[in-house]
């Protein structure tokens, strides 16, 4: 592509500079700003430019106290660059003194004039707590001696006690006396087993793509019973049931208890959950099911445990938790753990990790990440399951509606490998989700300075 070099007044790009959303306590702050061509004065179309962007004590010359270089992605014209991103910004250097930005776009010289960094209204004042100056406070190397009659109940945490003596895995133990360092008791047999047991919950769902889906619901026949709900923003009909028909002869029922549920939706989405007795919980397992032309999800399964589990067979017989799809249409996908963080973190008591998977992602079916081992932790009641065997426990007697036998094993493998049909790709927030976000945090177009771009 043909070259540019432009100046304040020639044709090119010109980047906006916004005011600093922040500028507290973290070595860093965020910029954002609009590229526009210089020429028609519409944003720049996507992509990435490099740049670099220093700090000065004088709008010219002077000294120059923080540089760095950084690529900057652009979004509708509109990008953000994190200043302290590579090179943390220097403490010293604002110290209440009139600070500059100089921005060296790629290949040309740094732009002028510099921009003076001036505060945000309540920056201003920062230096003061409740209108008092600094000097009204106590030194943090004040000694002060605080009473009992001082603390108020429920304000002491955890990181306010010292260690007083206690060594890894101690406790707090009353002597009769006074408050000790102790060991845990030995813990009796079937508190051991409801250490290694517990509850966890998983939920699958389709919309009215799918139609008509049949799934291995979470947890198998440790499962108590699912819970229905339909998307929060339902307005059309669905329906459930436990032994559905889809890819099954409905007059040939099927010859083992089963842990299937059948759902059916129209235009809307509808989600089952099920609370299930585990052992595991260590690996989270998100499948989805993706429409290979549009790309849309058209069904799903979140649990913290694999589909397998609680089930007559092992991840070889049951691979992924969708029983009845056109194969031709449609591609099962295992999701990357990475992003799970970032999911946990939207979950509500309205809004469930799988509705926010359906609602605000989608799979980047281009992406290939790396496929790590992932761990299963089974309850085997017969001693007949595959993997190594973690320990020999008695049923715990809360987990004896579900467990019918009085002892039972824990055992442990690895899914090393996934089926060939199952790809392994990474979530993306939906583009309409991004466009929200970035809308959010634009703070007005101001003055702009000009780049270049091959």
């Amino acid at each position: 592509m043909r070259r540019r070099n432009v100046s304040m007044l020639a044709g090119g790009l010109l980047i906006g500079l916004l005011m600093p959303a922040s500028a507290g306590v973290p070595p860093k702050m965020n910029y954002q700003g609009i590229l526009r061509d210089g020429v028609t004065g519409k944003p720049v179309s996507d992509s990435s430019y490099v740049v670099t962007v220093r700090i000065y004590d004088f709008p010219t010359g002077g000294t120059m106290l923080w540089e760095e270089t950084d690529t900057l992605q652009t979004v509708a014209g509109l990008f953000t660059i994190i200043l302290g991103q590579h090179t943390p910004l220097p403490a010293a250097g604002f110290d209440g003194s009139t600070r500059y930005l100089g921005v060296q776009p790629n290949g040309q010289g740094e732009m002028f004039p510099r921009v003076a960094l001036v505060s945000v209204p309540y920056a201003l004042d920062a230096n003061r707590l409740n209108g008092k100056d600094e000097t009204d406070f106590a030194s943090s190397t004040h000694t002060h001696t605080v009473t009992t009659n001082e603390i108020v109940n429920g304000t002491v945490r955890f990181e306010d006690i010292g260690q007083n003596g206690a060594a890894v895995d101690q406790v707090i133990k009353w002597s009769g006396s006074a408050w000790i360092a102790s060991d845990l008791p030995a813990p009796s047999d079937n508190s051991v087993a409801q250490i290694k047991l517990k509850t966890s919950s998983g939920e699958v769902s389709t919309n009215s793509y799918a139609s008509d889906q049949l799934f291995t619901l979470p947890g198998g026949e440790y499962g108590f019973y699912p819970q229905i709900r339909g998307a929060s923003s339902a307005s059309g009909r669905h329906s459930a049931t436990i032994l559905g028909t889809a890819g099954m002869d409905p007059q040939v029922p099927p010859t083992s208890y089963t842990t299937n549920i059948s759902l059916r939706a129209e235009n809307t989405t509808i989600y089952a959950r099920q609370r299930y007795v585990t052992s595991s919980g260590k690996d989270h397992w998100i499948f989805l099911l993706v429409d290979k032309n549009t790309k849309q999800i058209v069904a799903g399964y979140q649990a913290p445990d694999h589909p397998c589990c609680g089930s007559s067979g092992d991840e070889h017989d049951i691979p992924h938790p969708f029983l009845s799809f056109d194969r031709g249409r449609c591609q099962v996908v295992l999701v990357d753990n990475s992003i799970l963080p970032e999911l946990k973190s939207q979950v509500t008591s309205r809004k469930s990790l799988l509705e926010v998977v359906m609602e605000d992602y989608e799979v980047d079916l281009q992406s290939r990440p790396q496929y790590r081992p992932r761990e299963i932790v089974e309850i085997d009641e017969y001693g007949d399951k595959p993997g190594e065997i973690l320990r020999r426990i008695p049923t715990p007697y809360w987990a004896k509606f579900l467990i019918e036998r009085d002892e039972i094993f824990l055992r442990r493998r690895l899914v090393t490998t996934l089926p060939v049909d199952v790809l392994y790709c990474e979530l993306k927030p939906k583009s309409g989700v991004l466009a929200v976000h970035v809308s959010a945090n634009r703070r007005g177009d101001v003055a702009a300075l000009p780049t270049s771009v091959e």
